[in-house]
This record gives structure tokens, sequence and C-alpha cells, in this order.
């Protein structure tokens, strides 16, 4: 499995609820989406 294939399989497990934790601590959408997606561009 390639790295880039272990990021995707880690996104698909994690992304749903990384945001509902960024959601229920922001109450904003559109904040919670960047929080996650700064996860995983770090």
């Amino acid at each position: 499995m390639s790295d880039t294939e272990y990021l995707e399989q880690l996104m698909e497990l994690h992304t749903e609820h990384l945001f509902r934790i960024a959601y229920y601590y922001t109450k904003d959408l559109h904040i919670a989406e960047d929080i996650v997606q700064d996860v995983f561009n770090q």
C-alpha cells in the first residue's frame, strides 16, 4: 500500500468523526470543515 493510499484510507475512516467533534465545539459548519482539512494537511 502506497503512502497516498494509506492517507486516503485514514481520511475515510476518521473524517466524519473528526468533523462531528469539530462541529460540536464550534457550532459552525465552515470552521469545522476547515479544522478537519487542517488536521489532514499537517
